[in-house]
């Protein structure tokens, strides 16, 4: 299991970064299963963390008053703003955002979604912890990422921090962060080859709960 990866340039594949059918299809199928997961309402603000070119973002975008793309990747986020403007959208406002960094702002949000960050992140209990102090009481989190692998899902493993995770570890985490009704589901299974020329199924786990309405 990796514990002190490199950042993974992701400027740099920024502008191609939607022109592979498996990225995009992935994309489109987490987008879908985090903007039902979570209970918005009009008014409500979310968080996409992680957001990248928005495949999640955009299909958030469709059911939240205000969606903020947040990512680490200023590529990744100008091609996002660059499909908002030519498609007309106003409800998506991309920012600059690692909260691995310590002097990172933390808006108010009333739902977070992310779709396969957390293994890019090296700390997911410090992650737990401040996803819940920027929900507002009775805010609600949906994120996506692998289960529990052997590490040949990506080509290349620069800042990949964990393989996927366990439901049981992923449930500990937020659970212990404050969270309640804190469930694990398979969102999609992804098949691709692997190194060896065979086909291989990866499946989507979708974390969800909420922050509760009273006592925090």
């Amino acid at each position: 299991m990796p514990d002190s990866q490199p950042k993974r340039d992701f400027d740099l594949e920024a502008q191609t970064w939607d022109t592979h059918p498996l990225r995009r299809r992935l994309g489109e199928e987490l987008g879908k299963a985090i903007t039902q997961a979570l209970p918005l309402k009009a008014g409500d603000t979310v968080l996409d963390y992680g957001a990248g070119t928005g495949l999640v973002s955009l299909a958030l975008s469709l059911k939240a008053s205000k969606v903020l793309a947040a990512d680490s990747s200023r590529g990744m986020l100008e091609v996002l703003s660059q499909k908002c403007a030519k498609a007309g959208i106003r409800g998506v406002e991309t920012i600059h955002l690692d909260l691995e960094d310590p002097a990172a702002a933390k808006p108010k949000v009333s739902a977070i979604g992310s779709s396969m960050t957390l293994h890019h992140v090296r700390d997911i209990p410090r992650l737990a912890g401040i996803f819940f102090s920027m929900l507002e009481p009775g805010g609600s989190i949906a994120l996506a990422d692998l289960e529990t692998e052997a590490g040949d899902f990506h080509d290349d493993n620069t800042g990949v921090h964990h393989f996927g995770f366990s439901s049981e570890e992923l449930c500990a985490a937020f659970t212990d962060a404050g969270f309640a009704d804190v469930r694990i589901s398979v969102a999609y299974v992804v098949q691709k080859p692997v190194a060896a020329g065979t086909l291989k199924d990866f499946p989507i786990l979708l974390l969800t709960g909420r922050k509760p309405a009273t006592g925090f």
